[in-house]
């Protein structure tokens, strides 16, 4: 079947990690043998540079002064996300899924699960229950607390709501899901684990306020609208009327640098239908099962940047760039004007209203 469509013939996103830098082979050799899967060594190669790059140079803004710490913000930031921001948050959310290291030597995939996002003004502790808990067993429907359903998702004030919810409110909602569906102690682990985080954040504020403001506060703002404009995009084009079709309620990325820094994360859609899939099978399996989706009619893109560039367009309203990067793999829409009104029925609400920014979303019990 795969053959049979034109838009899959030529894909571009990695199938193997790349060639490593001497440093990076240097850890290779260290480290594959303690791996699950070798293929992994791009996270043990990311550790490695972060060791040897952004932990430095973090720890220069704690011994320069407070001015040159202030004025070095901008730069420092700019570092860190261009850097390392998409693949730390998408190799936390790999590890998460599956483990880096092997049985005896686990407790190092800590190193990216929990040391690793500190550098990103992500506390660790609320991760994987939020993502793997929640976010997966509800699957954006109404109780799902990153769910997108509710909301027009190309109107910016819906975004606003959908971010203060989430910015402002998140450990309130997922605290009480946990306990809810019986978490309880997950919660508790969140709770304490999050907050001896900030203690250390608020320690350290104190200490060296610029460079504390510089390294985690401002990446710690930051990194939530990122988180949230990016689960808004990747769940953006649902249809409403079939909210449990996994086809249907999230997207592909084809052929995109995204790919290439995210470990394949643009095959979002993919990671929904099987979420333990390895990052290097997932071109594979698209090809195997591109008929499926197709048939399903599911929304996909070849060439978009990345999710921050759909994200950025349906604030636009400009559908017709979303349209020209659509694939309509069997030319059910061959017109410009088509192709638009069919990603504009995509992101309607469904009935209801939204929850307020303090109201539960849960009704059934998570």
């Amino acid at each position: 079947m795969a053959d049979s469509v034109p838009c899959v013939l030529d894909i571009t996103d990695p199938l193997a990690p790349p060639d490593p830098t001497w440093l990076e082979a240097l850890s290779d050799r260290w480290l594959l043998p303690y791996m699950v899967d070798p293929r992994d060594v791009v996270f043990s190669r990311l550790i490695t540079n972060i060791a040897t790059q952004l932990v430095p140079l973090t720890v220069v803004m704690f011994l320069v002064p407070d001015l040159w710490a202030l004025a070095l913000t901008v730069p420092y930031v700019a570092y860190l996300f261009i850097r390392f921001g998409g693949p730390v948050v998408l190799g936390l959310h790999a590890v998460t899924h599956r483990p880096l290291f092997k049985k005896k030597y686990r407790g190092w995939d800590r190193l990216m699960t929990y040391v690793v996002p500190l550098f990103f003004g992500l506390p660790p502790f609320a991760y994987h229950s939020h993502h793997v808990r929640m976010h997966h067993k509800m699957e954006n429907r109404e109780d799902d607390l990153s769910s997108t359903a509710a909301y027009q998702r190309d109107h910016f004030g819906h975004f606003l709501h959908y971010w203060a919810r989430f910015a402002f409110f998140g450990y309130f909602h997922l605290g009480s899901w946990l306990i809810r569906g019986k978490h309880s102690r997950q919660a508790v682990n969140m709770i304490v684990g999050d907050l001896c985080v900030y203690a250390v954040m608020i320690g350290l504020t104190v200490v060296r306020p610029a460079a504390a403001v510089a390294t985690f506060w401002v990446p710690f703002a930051m990194l939530r609208f990122f988180l949230m404009a990016g689960n808004w995009t990747e769940h953006a084009f649902i249809d409403i009327e079939d909210q449990d079709n996994r086809y249907r309620n999230s997207t592909n990325l084809l052929n995109t640098p995204y790919n290439h820094r995210a470990y394949n994360a643009g095959y979002h859609m993919i990671h929904h239908v099987v979420p333990g899939l390895h990052w290097a099978d997932t071109v594979p399996y698209f090809r195997k099962h591109v008929g499926k989706m197709v048939a399903n009619d599911a929304v996909m893109f070849d060439g978009i940047r990345n999710n921050q560039q759909i994200w950025w367009r349906l604030m636009r309203g400009d559908y017709g760039f979303l349209a020209d990067h659509l694939i309509d793999a069997e030319g059910r829409r061959p017109s410009r004007e088509e192709r638009i009104a069919f990603l504009k029925s995509r992101v309607k609400p469904t009935l209801g209203e939204r929850k307020g920014l303090l109201e539960r979303r849960e009704r059934r019990s998570a």
